[in-house]
């Protein structure tokens, strides 16, 4: 059992929280005998030795009760949160010393199938739009096809990888840590065939991102800095917050980005990184000095409000799980009593869900009241999942996998209603109508006749995403790239929430030994993200003597 403490420690990155668990150490009650027994009529913990039984359908299908389980054995550790595909089929991955374990299960609790890999997991399956399946064993990247089959695999410079995040395109954002001083930290962008799009490395290791409607990759790293990166990899802005920032943020539906450091506040910042407010989660001292915390990935419901649970790095009781307004006032707390590690998740009911290393499930009125708790034999290791039946899932160190009866249907219809933002665990809530290229071929005008040795070609292009190149084809066939970066000060008057003042592009065409005729040219914009905008296209007569 300490194995499996300590294993867990890893995820927190903080030699106070491993002091802190030694100590606490002799106050948990965890004895194994007891994860086989009956906890009450309604809440049993199913007892087998079939790693593939989907659990009793004697079960009643009151809230809070078991609606199957599934047994996983004696596994150390298991993802953040489980993903759900569009089919209704839940994933997640438990890990040992040296293995990783992802499982695909039908939403009945049978197995559909299992894909091992070498190395310890840190992060949670995500699934794109494809239905492909992305997971991380230490150091190696892979992507997984609905049947359990290998599409392909990526090799970090790292030895473990946090959870990824999916924009639009299929394009994943993976966080990657390496050893001490090794140049490995980075966050990697890789496209959905396998292939490196860029890597934006670090100092340090950053942590898993998130992304915002116009397709700022948000991250936090432990540098000590708040990352916000445009899609094509540039620093947009940085942030210094108190502490290091070790969870992904919360993104609300103006853009706000929530997230909270080990220096023991709670931060609010605009999308262009202004501190909006600060709220302490810390405890003071009698000499006024603050001593950290850290919190689970916060959430956001329905009408603004925003969860979280708090921890403490002192060996204390004040463990809440706490409701912001927008505005950053308190709204509620609830104390469950021991660490809230996973995130929380709430429901189209306005109901929120999260586990404890109490082994307690709990589920809580949106005005905070406890509607009902379901016990485990162990602590609870992941954030709830929710399926559009309402259905929960999540694991737990008494090696089950549960799924519990609810009166939901589904996930809220909020900016971030649970871990990663959605049952696929993206990350993202990219839309391209913000970021799809657009502008203006200004040069030649269709129909015009040209007489002379050149053609030029010009105009200009924005997208939020920022522009990768401009491709220019004659007759349907590739010509080269336009020359980028021209000064267009006028489209930046314009559009200056693009803060472009280079937005122009031009290309010269050498008519010299084109034969005399009809010619058609087309202009292709293509944004870091690779969306493609094709501007009109363009009649051009070439006429010679």
């Amino acid at each position: 059992m300490i194995k499996k403490f300590f294993k867990l420690y890893e995820h927190f990155h903080s030699g106070i929280f491993l002091i802190l668990i030694i100590l606490s150490f002799s106050l948990v009650s965890c004895d194994n005998q007891e994860l086989n027994s009956q906890v009450d009529s309604d809440k049993k913990i199913k007892s087998t030795t079939d790693s593939n039984n989907a659990g009793d359908t004697g079960f009643s299908n009151a809230e809070g009760t078991i609606k199957w389980s599934f047994y996983t054995g004696d596994y150390i550790g298991s993802s953040p949160a489980p993903a759900i595909g569009l089919d209704g089929t839940i994933y997640f991955c438990l890990y040992d010393i040296s293995n990783c374990v992802l499982y695909a299960l039908t939403p009945d609790g049978n197995k559909k199938w299992e894909f091992q890999a070498v190395g310890e997991y840190y992060g949670s399956p995500c699934i794109g739009e494809d239905g492909t399946i992305y997971f991380s064993a230490g150091g190696d990247f892979y992507a997984i096809n609905p049947d359990g089959s290998l599409k392909w695999r990526f090799q970090t410079e790292g030895l473990k990888n946090l959870s990824p995040a999916i924009g639009l395109n299929g394009t994943i954002y993976l966080p990657s840590q390496g050893a001490i001083y090794s140049g490995a930290d980075g966050l990697y962008a890789i496209r959905p065939d396998g292939s490196l799009k860029w890597k934006f490395s670090l100092t340090q290791a950053p942590d898993s991102p998130s992304i915002g409607q116009d397709g700022t990759i948000y991250f936090g790293c432990a540098d000590g800095k708040f990352y916000a990166l445009s899609p094509g990899a540039t620093k947009r802005w940085e942030f210094d917050p108190e502490g290091k920032v070790r969870y992904s943020p919360a993104i609300g539906s103006d853009g706000t980005i929530y997230f909270s450091s080990s220096g023991g506040y709670f931060y609010a910042l605009s999308p262009a990184g202004a501190e909006k407010w600060r709220y302490l989660i810390g405890e003071t001292t009698s000499f006024g000095t603050v001593i950290g915390a850290y919190t689970a990935n916060p959430i956001i419901g329905q009408d603004g409000t925003v969860y979280c649970g708090i921890n403490p790095f002192t060996i204390s009781s004040n463990h809440f799980f706490i409701a912001f307004n927008p505005d950053g006032n308190l709204k509620w707390s609830f104390n469950p009593g021991d660490n809230i590690k996973y995130s929380s998740a709430v429901d189209s009911n306005g109901t929120i869900y999260f586990g404890c290393d109490n082994g307690i499930f709990y589920d809580l009125d949106s005005d905070g009241t406890l509607k009902w708790e379901f016990s485990a034999g162990d602590m609870i290791t992941s954030a709830p999942a929710i399926s559009q039946d309402g259905t929960i899932y999540f694991n737990s160190l008494d090696g089950y996998f549960y799924a519990l009866n609810t009166d939901s249907l589904g996930l809220a219809d909020s900016p971030w209603p649970k871990y990663h933002y959605n049952s696929q665990n993206s990350g993202s809530v990219q839309s391209s109508e913000y970021y799809a290229p657009f502008g203006e071929l200004e040069a030649p005008a269709s129909h015009e006749l040209h007489l002379g040795d050149e053609i030029e070609v010009f105009g200009w292009a924005l997208s939020l995403a920022g522009i990768l190149r401009v491709e220019i084809y004659i007759d349907d066939v590739y010509q080269g790239e336009a020359e980028l970066g021209i000064e267009r000060d006028d489209i930046f008057q314009l559009y200056p929430e693009y803060n472009n003042r280079q937005s122009g592009f031009k290309w010269t065409w050498n008519i010299q030994s084109v034969p005399r005729g009809k010619y058609i040219l087309e202009v292709i914009a293509i944004n870091a993200l690779e969306m493609e905008t094709s501007f009109e296209r363009r009649d051009l007569f070439v006429f010679k003597w």
